[in-house]
C-alpha cells in the first residue's frame, strides 16, 4: 500500500535524489533546466524552508518505508489587478518509474488540491515542459489546460 503524507525533514535526503532525476529528465528538453553545481544542496535547503512554511506544501508517497514520489507547491497572492486573489502553484512532481501510471501522481496532486482549497486558492497553475509529452498528458488528465505560452530566449 502507498501512503501519501506531508513530508518531514527526515524525508529531504530521499527527495533530493528524486529532484535530480526530475532535472536530468528536463534538461533534455532545454538547457535552462540544467541545475547549478550546488543545485541539489540549494534545493535541499529550500525543502527545509518549505516544510516549515504555512504557505508551502511538500507531500511524499511512501511504499515499504521508501519515498517513491513527491510534489511541492505553494500559495501566493495574485496581483491586485485580478479578480482571482490567491493562486496555488505546483512546482515539482516526480514519481519513480515503477510507480508511474498507477495513480500515485494523481493522489499527490489531489493532496495538493486539498491544501490549496484549505488556503482559499482560486486556481492552481503548473508549468510543463513542451517536450514532456507524458507530463503534459498527465496534467491534462488532471483537468489542467493551457492558458498562455511561457517563452524563453537564451542570452548566453
Amino acid at each position: 500500500m502507498i501512503e501519501i503524507r506531508k513530508a518531514l525533514k527526515e524525508d529531504i535526503e530521499s527527495i533530493v535524489p528524486l529532484w535530480i532525476k526530475l532535472m536530468d529528465m528536463h534538461k533534455a528538453y532545454d538547457t535552462w533546466f540544467k541545475p547549478a553545481t550546488n543545485g541539489a544542496e540549494f534545493y535541499g535547503a529550500e525543502l527545509q524552508k518549505w516544510i516549515d512554511s504555512p504557505d508551502h506544501r511538500v507531500m511524499v508517497a511512501i511504499s515499504n518505508k521508501v519515498v517513491i514520489a513527491y510534489v511541492t507547491g505553494w500559495v501566493s497572492p495574485m496581483p491586485p489587478v485580478f479578480e482571482k486573489k490567491i493562486r496555488g502553484y505546483i512546482n515539482d512532481v516526480w514519481v519513480e518509474d515503477a510507480y508511474k501510471s498507477k495513480g500515485v501522481g494523481k493522489d499527490l496532486v489531489d493532496a495538493m488540491r486539498i491544501f490549496f482549497k484549505e488556503r482559499n486558492a482560486d486556481m492552481i497553475s503548473i508549468n510543463a515542459a513542451l517536450g514532456n509529452t507524458r507530463g503534459v498528458k498527465f496534467w491534462q488528465e488532471q483537468g489542467f489546460g493551457p492558458v498562455m505560452y511561457y517563452m524563453v530566449q537564451h542570452l548566453k
